[in-house]
């Protein structure tokens, strides 16, 4: 993880869960993200470009209605209804703990009305209209899916919302349009595969395959059962069930494949001929696995399940060697046409597996701070490359690849294209009468073939103001005054860095502040 650079960090007021982030991906491309903490407060995070054309990160709080005082923030999910226009739905799930023991969960969903095409996201507007649901039971993983609901004389397809609880069941929630409300129905009509659990179902992922004639779903249960079904979408009949016993609770399911999605030019490039293609050499596109993720045991990834079910298994090497592994990413960080798990550990620790075609070898791993809640690879900078997005107990880390690396893939892949061969050559040639202005400093931090020598100070000794002049106060996570010298104190031994307690180390400005590491 040598490429990537920390972009941005902000903290957040209290901390929050495995639940706690979901993704707005608006219909102009743009994508902004949603953290909820406990104590109800509610982050909208984007990056708005200022005047002279640079990224400013904006953090938003936003009030929603209808959350009672004292109440926790369980969950959160979101979701565009339209393809063509911005119509989201937010979905909050609370609980309450009142002083003569009893308690309140509700699912609040939040949206808006009277929509038109034109329309774009207003996320304060979204907060203040709700659909309030009173639950019987404690809100565990919220998620949403699509489902083909059929009514008297027509078939429709509609988002709807999943809910697990704490009476080992999964619910199901939909909309009631003439009402603008939501009301909870049977999940054996439309989701046969959930009617029975065992225990309470910790994570849920579903995938629609065969041009949306067959449906994979997944649960992992509290009791460290894994249950795989796959489901006749036209009939809504269950093909096949299958279940596995772990020991220890299953944190998180994830369905994926090798390969990234088709490569989508933008519209300035396909006006130049660039034809929308697939980068992805591998020849088994079609094919689904599944990365499971348990408390007590190392998490194993499932190859090729619609055909051999849980017979193919892999296990991730050391990935019990730090504590609980919490949540799992599957991204292609390094471009080469094939995904790469990263695994979010307890332990502070993020693992990175890299598939060599027979197997998923452990290709590097990156120390954090705080234990590591969730990952997300998307565009957050709506540059067309995606960041990863790394949640921890006390804030949100953005970080983004680095310029130099995805300036050469992009004309290797420009290059590959027969309209995009005059593109690049045109890029060559501009780019000879261009002055590059990244220091030598930043190239060779992003780079992984540059070894920078290291200097050597001894305690007492102080660094020049005009170096640290140079960064940029923009960069920082935390704007302080600068001192004229810097003192370096005596370096710590590998002993000290192990055992120093994290209360010790107030000095720097950002305590979450990553070391990585490489295998």
């Amino acid at each position: 993880m040598n490429n990537f650079s920390e972009a941005h960090y902000f903290m957040l007021p209290t901390q929050g869960n495995v639940y706690s982030l979901a993704i707005l991906n608006l219909c102009s491309g743009i994508n902004k993200f949603i953290i909820a903490s406990l104590k109800k407060k509610i982050i909208v995070f984007e990056y708005s470009e200022t005047t002279d054309g640079a990224l400013k990160p904006n953090v938003k709080e936003i009030s929603c209605s209808y959350i009672p005082s004292g109440a926790e923030i369980i969950a959160v999910d979101a979701f565009n209804k339209s393809d063509t226009y911005d119509d989201f739905q937010i979905g909050l799930a609370i609980a309450k703990v009142n002083t003569d023991g009893g308690q309140e969960t509700y699912l609040n969903i939040y949206s808006e009305q009277d929509l038109d095409s034109n329309n774009k996201l207003n996320i304060d507007n979204i907060a203040q209209n709700c659909s309030m649901v009173e639950l019987s039971f404690v809100p565990y993983h919220l998620t949403h899916t699509l489902i083909w609901r059929r009514l008297e004389c027509s078939v429709n397809k509609e988002i709807v919302w999943l809910l697990s609880g704490s009476d080992n069941k999964i619910h199901l929630f939909v909309e009631d349009r003439q009402s603008h409300s939501y009301m909870e129905t049977d999940i054996t009509e439309q989701l046969p595969e959930f009617t029975v659990l065992p225990s309470v179902g910790l994570w849920i992922d579903i995938r629609y395959t065969h041009n949306f004639t067959r449906r994979v779903s997944v649960v992992g249960c509290e009791c460290g059962t894994l249950q795989m079904s796959l489901v006749n979408v036209e009939t809504n009949s269950i093909i096949f069930n299958q279940f596995s016993i772990l020991d220890g609770p299953i944190t998180q399911v994830k369905l994926f494949s090798l390969t990234p999605k088709d490569i989508h030019p933008p519209n300035v490039f396909k006006s130049l001929g660039v034809k929308e293609r697939d980068c992805n050499p591998d020849p088994l596109k079609n094919d689904l696995h599944l990365i499971v993720c348990s408390a007590l045991v190392p998490t194993a990834v499932y190859m090729n399940i619609q055909e051999q079910g849980f017979m193919e298994r892999q296990i991730l090497d050391e990935s019990d060697l730090y504590d609980v592994n919490l949540c799992a990413c599957v991204a292609d960080i390094n471009f080469d046409g094939f995904h790469e798990i990263l695994l979010g550990t307890f332990g502070k620790k993020i693992l990175i597996y890299t598939w060599n075609g027979d197997k998923w070898m452990l290709s590097g791993q990156r120390n954090t701070a705080n234990s590591v809640h969730s990952v997300h690879y998307v565009d957050v900078t709506n540059d067309g490359v995606n960041e990863l997005l790394i949640q921890t107990p006390s804030g949100v880390h953005i970080l983004q690849h680095c310029p130099g690396r995805v300036h050469n893939v992009f004309l290797s892949r420009l290059k590959d294209d027969d309209a995009g061969r005059e593109i690049s050559a045109e890029i060559d040639i501009a780019e000879a009468f261009l002055v590059d202005d990244v220091s030598l400093e930043e190239s060779q931090e992003c780079s992984p073939d540059i070894a920078e020598p290291p200097i050597h100070l001894q305690a007492g000794d102080a660094v020049d103001m005009m170096a640290v002049g140079e960064l940029s106060p923009e960069a920082s996570v935390v704007n302080e005054p600068l001192l004229d010298t810097i003192e370096v104190q005596k370096p710590l031994s590998d002993l000290d860095v192990i055992h120093k307690p994290l209360s010790d180390m107030d000095d720097y400005p950002c305590e979450e502040a990553f070391e990585q590491t490489e295998n």
